[in-house]
């Protein structure tokens, strides 16, 4: 091993007399790499924004899952566009205008699918029903068919009072007006809306249902889509996204009807998740580069040391990025975290290497000679470092995390070309421009925190097992976030969105989903699925089959031929009055509304609010008596169109089901689709585990996004676990081949462990649960932290010093400086607005912290207790 040793420190000695010789050739010829290496990354870089890819496709459910996709693509990539109003009237008419739109745009969406707009619920709706509810509905339609029939042959405010003062004013007035009372208050609601800004819609459906309006309700609709994705492009949705917002503006939504437009879905939250991440990257990337910076100007003392550095670290991560770039070709939303992970560990090389120059420097010697030792006295040390962190990165490509492996092979052969390159541009730099050192002693490390483990190693040592016993105590509550949605940005729009849909049991869009191979098997699991407390409620093909049809269409029957004279225009717009019609209906109306002799309360109340109506300037009335027509009447003709479709039901059955519909519960070989709806809100991960275990109980083969998140996350964290046990074993066994004194192993590898408990310990009560992008953190701590403990065992070995001197050397200090440096350019990750960046920032900065003070501390003191060998 000794002469392995003494081949490696000449080839180091011989290549560092090379760099000097040609120093300004080799340089050049650098630059030049670099340079044609930024080019080829820029031109040929790609970015995979599908989130699938990130975990292999040979697990079992993920098999499952493509399998289920093959069968009903319509549920891949899909975004959700929700429209929720104050009224149900106007959440029905803006889905309904916007579906319209929609289905000419071809280019950007593969399919438009709006339920309520098929035929078989547009004109066979009623049947859905219950009788109770239906016969219910039928006896209301008929005490409005007047009123109804009378607006629909003026559907106008001049029409509307004259239809209501005919009414209060016909004999048997007292019962006309009970009847009245529901429309009475909501033009009186109306005419007083007129003073606050916003739009206010009468909701006609509940007015002919008698359904009483919830305060503070807010009434949705949903339209599927599944837009034309390029996973090419870095923001593949962004074409159709963008095209919907201008839309919402062109149909002019937000005023009339009156409905807010909210994006969610899978690919919605993609989208918002890629946009955190990248804007968190370039943050981030920048921070660190600025605060690395920073730090070496503290750490290295020399504003020339620091420039070599920044320029050995920007030619390395150039470097490194076309390495990415031929040969993964594609970064990943994990991946992409490669250039923050460079610039806080390769930067450690050149520490190592540019303080023990300038110790050399201190020491007497030239310039030359002081390059040549400081290859020959750290240069082993560096590459046992870069193996030792690449092997904590190449575990990660044993995973089925695919997105964590790719960081892993990136980041790893970051490693050696960060080593190559401190090697190589560093003494050319330091050959052309050396620093000038006039100082003949320095101080590396203050006397009280060099004294700090001699003085104090029984205290240290002590608090140590203490500390790591209760970390042990803590490791119980420790836990892995099954939640994908506490990892993106939370202040997300789509984010925000979709969490209010999950809360909802009968809206939430996290369902198992199940296969059956025919009708008779869905109908068996279905009726096994319903019996489990965890399953509030199941849905296939059978349940679009309306019970009872034969009664119901009787009675659709009697309603047919009691509102056949019911019509609406065609374009669902109110006719045109002049402002002059308007006033006088509102004035005759306000007459008939004077001259009953005994007013109910609201017709009293209507009455003294539309004089003070017409008492308003003209330009301000006529302005108001046009809003208030609108807002009275512009959800009728809808319901209208709707009520005249309705009662056109025919007899439904699973072979006239639409084919949109059908085809989304129905496979093309005849496999029938079960949804299965959580009764708890999914977005607690013990409500999950329990809901998944339960319905896989029924059935091995469901599957769906609840499934899918806890398989994927008991992958991940089985993956991790077989990393850190991987990347443990093999640093252990290069520790034990490189390393020349054996006990040396147990002592850079004991600090280690401990590091790790306490680190694990500590994330419980600082709230650091793991999670799908931090859990890489674990593995890749064990070999950041070796590399500290190599540089301390080895200067410790190599010059038979006293801990005291060990500490006031340039090898400490460098371990220091090296780990501040690497938390200040990885803590940057932390104000990532992508959560699970940001988390993964938390736990390597926490990691390398109590991995510094391990080796930095609690190492030494062990050094001082034991015999000298």
């Amino acid at each position: 091993m000794t002469g392995l040793q003494q081949l490696g420190a000449t080839a180091l000695q011989g290549w560092t007399d090379m760099t000097q010789k040609r120093a300004a050739p080799l340089l050049a010829a650098l630059f030049v790499l670099v340079a044609v290496a930024m080019q080829y990354t820029a031109g040929n870089l790609k970015m995979n924004t599908d989130t699938e890819d990130m975990l292999s496709a040979t697990l079992p459910w993920r098999q499952l899952d493509q399998q289920y996709e093959a069968l009903f693509p319509q549920y891949d990539n899909n975004i959700l566009v929700v429209l929720s109003a104050d009224t149900p009237d106007q959440a029905l008419d803006a889905a309904a205008l916007l579906h319209r739109r929609l289905q000419t745009e071809q280019a950007l969406f593969d399919s438009v699918y709006y339920p309520k707009a098929l035929p078989n619920f547009r004109e066979s709706g009623l049947l859905y029903l219950a009788p109770q509810a239906l016969q219910a509905l039928a006896d209301e339609l008929a005490a409005a068919q007047p009123l109804l029939a009378r607006l629909s042959r003026d559907l106008s405010l001049r029409g509307l009072f004259e239809t209501l003062a005919e009414a209060l004013t016909a004999p048997a007035e007292a019962g006309v007006a009970m009847e009245l009372t529901p429309a009475l208050e909501q033009v009186n609601a109306a005419i007083a809306a007129l003073a606050e800004p916003g739009v206010r819609r009468v909701s006609w459906q509940q007015l002919i249902s008698g359904a009483a309006a919830e305060a503070g309700a807010v009434y949705r609709e949903f339209i599927l889509l599944q837009p034309r994705l390029d996973y090419g492009d870095l923001f593949p949705a962004s074409a159709a996204i963008d095209r919907l917002w201008a839309l919402y503006e062109e149909l002019g939504l937000a005023n009339s009807p009156g409905a807010r437009l909210h994006l969610t879905g899978g690919v919605m939250l993609a989208h918002e998740e890629l946009q955190s991440v990248t804007r968190g990257a370039a943050t981030t990337a920048g921070l660190a580069l600025c605060m690395v910076t920073i730090m070496l100007l503290l750490g290295l003392g020399s504003l020339r040391l620091t420039l070599v550095t920044v320029v050995s670290l920007v030619a390395g991560l150039a470097l490194t990025a076309a390495f990415a770039t031929l040969t993964v070709g594609r970064l990943n939303l994990i991946s992409v975290a490669f250039a923050a992970l460079y610039i806080g560990l390769g930067v450690d090389f050149a520490i190592h290497y540019c303080l023990r120059y300038r110790e050399c420097l201190l020491s007497g010697v030239d310039n030359r000679t002081a390059l040549n030792n400081t290859s020959k006295q750290v240069g082993g040390s560096l590459f046992l470092c870069a193996v030792s962190t690449a092997v904590g990165f190449f575990a990660f490509t044993f995973t089925d995390y695919t997105g964590v492996a790719e960081l892993g092979w990136i980041s790893g052969f970051g490693m050696f070309i960060s080593f190559a390159v401190t090697l190589t541009a560093l003494p050319a730099l330091l050959a052309l421009f050396p620093l000038r050192e006039r100082r003949r002693q320095a101080t590396f490390m203050p006397a009280w925190l060099a004294a700090l483990p001699g003085r104090y190693s029984g205290r240290i040592l002590l608090l140590t097992v203490l500390s790591a016993g209760a970390a042990a105590l803590a490791l119980d509550r420790m836990h892995f976030d099954h939640n994908p949605l506490n990892l993106q940005a939370q202040e997300g729009a789509a984010l925000k969105t979709f969490r209010q849909l999950l809360a909802d049991e009968a809206l939430s869009p996290w369902t198992g989903i199940m296969v059956a191979a025919d009708a008779t098997e869905a109908a068996a699991y279905q009726r096994l699925f319903e019996h489990s407390e965890r399953v509030a409620d199941t849905r296939q093909a059978q349940d679009f089959i309306p019970t009872e049809q034969e009664a119901k269409l009787a009675l659709i029957d009697e309603l047919a031929l009691l509102l056949g004279g019911l019509s609406a225009p065609e374009n669902g717009d109110l006719p045109a009055l002049e402002p002059g019609q308007r006033l006088r209906a509102a004035q005759d109306f306000a007459d008939s509304l004077r001259q009953l002799r005994h007013p109910a309360p609201v017709a009293h109340a209507l009455q003294q609010n539309l004089a003070r109506l017409l008492e308003e300037s003209p330009a301000v009335r006529a302005e108001k008596l046009l809003r208030l027509e609108q807002s009275i009447l512009a959800s009728l003709p809808g319901r209208l169109t709707e009520l005249a479709d309705s009662l056109n039901a025919r007899p439904v059955s699973l072979a006239n089901l639409p084919p949109e519909l059908r085809a989304r519960w129905v496979s093309a070989d005849g496999q029938r689709r079960i949804e299965i709806y959580p009764r708890e809100d999914l977005q607690n991960n013990t409500a999950l585990r329990d809901f998944v275990r339960a319905v896989q109980a029924v059935s091995p083969r469901v599957i769906g996004a609840p499934v899918i998140n806890l398989e994927a996350s008991d992958a991940v964290a089985a993956a991790f676990r077989q990393a850190f046990l991987y990347a443990f074993v093999v640093i252990t066994l290069m520790l034990l081949l490189l390393l020349p004194h054996k006990r040396d192993v147990a002592l850079v590898l004991t600090p280690l462990l401990t590091a790790a408990l306490l680190t694990a310990g500590l994330s419980v009560p600082l709230g650091i649960p793991l999670n799908f992008a931090n859990i890489i953190a674990l593995p890749l701590l064990l070999g950041i932290g070796v590399d500290s403990g190599i540089h301390i065992m080895r200067r410790y070995r190599a010059e038979q010093s006293r801990v005291e001197q060990l500490m006031a050397g340039s090898s400490a200090r460098a371990v220091l400086v090296s780990a501040l440096t690497t938390m200040v350019g990885i803590g940057n990750l932390c104000a990532s607005p992508h959560a699970g960046t940001a988390s993964l920032g938390m736990l390597l900065t926490l990691g390398i912290g109590v991995t510094l003070i391990c080796m930095l501390v609690a190492l030494p003191a062990v050094l001082v207790r034991l015999p000298r060998r």
